[in-house]
């Protein structure tokens, strides 16, 4: 039995070959040429896109795909063409099979693909990698779940309050004109004392904006590349919301800034 498994082992080899060389025969049709070329591609990778460590599945396409697609390809190619190149890859056998380096990369490529996807979709992706937009809309819905809890949210709502631009999220409940007193605090509504104002921004650390520059929170936070403006003011009857709103920034990767 042994014996017969390593015969048959061989005889893929070769005609893992030989559908090599007709991938690159001009006799081989050009669809034939696409398909023979990405099977063998796969075949002659020294990496497989499901690894061997993994049980029973990482012999999925030593033991089922890649001899399937080979019988397929080789239906593909015109006879005549491939006995020539079953010839050729017959003679060849001593100097062992060819590698195939680019399938390599492109399998090596797909695994990262796959981990970033799995990393977005389960947020832990790196902060610099998320779209801002996407960032800053997660953290007003989890603003917006804080509603029941917070009165002074009665109004809040990721619909009304996120905007894509200038990019944001901005909120006022009830509020009045400030006493022009100076500082950022006259520029902005300043709330009565059941109320609340905020504005929450990612920006580039360059940013000279009045608001990205002033001292607006204790500490300087970071998500990712980007910079985190967190300016509110709360009325003195209120529930604070800054613990909440913070967990909501930490949630999505915001840090105090390294410098």
């Amino acid at each position: 039995m042994g014996g017969g498994f390593k015969q048959r082992l061989l005889a893929l080899k070769r005609e893992t070959h030989a559908l090599y060389l007709a991938a690159r025969h001009p006799g081989t049709p050009w669809y034939a040429k696409l398909f023979v070329a990405g099977i063998v591609a796969y075949a002659l990778s020294p990496i497989d896109l499901i690894p061997d460590f993994i049980p029973i599945l990482g012999y999925l396409d030593d033991l089922v795909l890649i001899p399937l697609g080979i019988v397929v390809a080789v239906k593909l190619v015109p006879p005549d063409v491939l006995a020539e190149c079953r010839a050729r890859a017959a003679e060849a056998a001593v100097d062992g099979k060819p590698v195939s380096r680019v399938a390599a990369a492109v399998i090596v490529i797909i695994w990262i693909a796959m981990a970033v996807a799995v990393a977005f979709a389960l947020g832990i992706a790196p902060a610099h990698a998320q779209d801002r937009a996407a960032v800053l809309k997660a953290v007003a819905a989890d603003i917006e779940k804080l509603k029941a809890d917070y009165p002074q949210l009665r109004d809040f709502s990721v619909a009304t309050n996120f905007r894509a631009e200038p990019l944001g999220i901005y909120y006022a409940f009830r509020t009045h004109a400030p006493a022009r007193t100076g500082g950022w605090t006259s520029g902005v509504p300043n709330p009565d004392a059941d109320g609340v104002w905020f504005d929450i921004d990612l920006h580039d650390p360059e940013s000279t904006l009045q608001k990205h520059t002033q001292p607006m929170t204790t500490a300087r936070l970071c998500l990712g590349e980007s910079r985190v403006s967190f300016l509110m003011l709360e009325g003195r009857e209120t529930r604070s919301l800054y613990g909440p709103i913070w967990n909501a920034l930490a949630k999505q990767g915001a840090r105090e800034c390294a410098r």
